[in-house]
């Protein structure tokens, strides 16, 4: 919601979109930080940077700049979303050229409604915020309206819902068929009528075969890719103190549980058959005969961290010295990427992260991170 606002406001004030949207959610983590002490939900970033933030340091011209903020706001992952449930008018996939919609307009003034500190309206308060040069007046209503910790009020919830039933105009049918049929399946998970799943099990929400096939083979492919980003990070642990590292048989039998998992992971992402050839390339080298073969083209594929001197595997620009070495035989990508609430194996985070959308559109998702939180405590 944020973001859209950040989009609704910076048209009204005539500035760019981006800066206006970092600000506002920089403004509203803070809020939560200082006043709601939820610096540790995961609903809020740059607990670090903002827990020693005083009030006198919220001028708009000092939250705008760069480094005051992280450097990912939650804002990047709003650039599909957006157009694609019709909320805004996108001729590219840069922040700045973004347009509110009618549908976006009223969603932001279906959330701005439940919101009037000192008697008005939250455009004209940060409206004001932004074309000032002194700190945002703080109030009960403000950190109620812009603390990421918040839910939505009920009407805003309720053309949120519609949107993401609907779609937008730039969405293709099956695309917003596809997005029902998740929302269907998260609804089930809420309501327990669906039990924990794997990939051999599609829930009979998902209507569509070649859906499931495409969401199973996502996430093989990056179980894959986890798998060949931990036999990377092995690789960095095993670094010498001179830079190079041989690739010989020594090396190799000390990868072997790493090149093993590799190769057990993107064996399982071929047999799906998906055409991606991107995707089908990367686990066909991940799957070469020769293991000194998988490493030196797992390395040429770096070629940051770890770079090729020759047949030599040497320290690339940005690598840093482990302090202590891994083990090759540590839990891989395989064992660690399954959901704790019961998801397939791998399952892409953007489900995972509707299904959080879903619970925070019925009021329970501060619940459920209680509850996470809870049980991590006592194990």
């Amino acid at each position: 919601m944020l973001a859209l606002l950040g989009v609704f406001v910076a048209e009204h004030c005539g500035r760019g979109k981006l800066e206006v949207a970092n600000a506002i959610e920089a403004l509203g983590c803070w809020l939560a930080i200082h006043h709601q002490r939820a610096g540790q939900d995961p609903r809020v970033r740059g607990n670090r940077k903002l827990a020693n933030v005083t009030h006198e340091q919220l001028a708009y011209a000092h939250v705008k700049r760069s480094g005051f903020y992280v450097s990912q706001p939650m804002r990047m992952a709003t650039v599909q979303a957006l157009p694609a449930l019709g909320l805004v008018h996108a001729s590219s996939a840069r922040f700045n050229v973004f347009t509110c919609t009618k549908a976006g307009s009223d969603l932001v003034q279906a959330y701005s409604n439940a919101y009037r500190p000192w008697n008005s309206s939250m455009e004209a308060v940060l409206a004001e915020w932004i074309r000032g040069d002194k700190p945002i007046r703080v109030a009960h209503t403000l950190c109620k309206a812009l603390a990421p910790t918040e839910p939505l009020p009920g009407e805003a919830i309720g053309q949120l819902q519609e949107c993401l039933q609907r779609g937008g105009e730039a969405e293709s049918a099956e695309d917003t068929a596809r997005r029902r049929n998740l929302l269907a399946w998260a609804e089930a998970r809420r309501i327990g009528k669906v039990d924990d799943l794997d990939w051999g099990q599609r829930p009979h929400v998902i209507t569509s075969k070649p859906h499931w096939h495409d969401l199973e083979s996502g996430a093989r492919f990056f179980i894959a890719r986890d798998s060949a980003l931990e036999l990377l990070t092995f690789l960095e642990c095993l670094m010498p103190a001179d830079g190079v590292l041989r690739v010989d048989a020594t090396l190799c039998t000390q990868a072997r549980g790493a090149l093993a998992s590799l190769r057990r992971a993107a064996h399982a992402f071929l047999e799906l058959g998906h055409t991606e050839p991107l995707a089908v390339a990367f686990c066909r080298e991940c799957t070469a005969a020769g293991d000194a073969e998988v490493l030196r083209t797992l390395v040429a594929r770096d070629g940051l961290v770890l770079r090729l001197r020759g047949d030599d595997i040497v320290a690339g620009s940005a690598y840093v010295a482990h302090s202590s070495p891994l083990s090759a035989d540590a839990p891989s990508a395989e064992s660690e990427s399954a959901e704790p609430i019961g998801w397939p194996a791998g399952i892409s985070h953007r489900v995972v992260n509707l299904f959080r959308l879903n619970l925070d559109m019925h009021g329970e998702l501060s619940t459920s991170f209680a509850d996470v939180a809870t049980e991590e405590a006592t194990e």
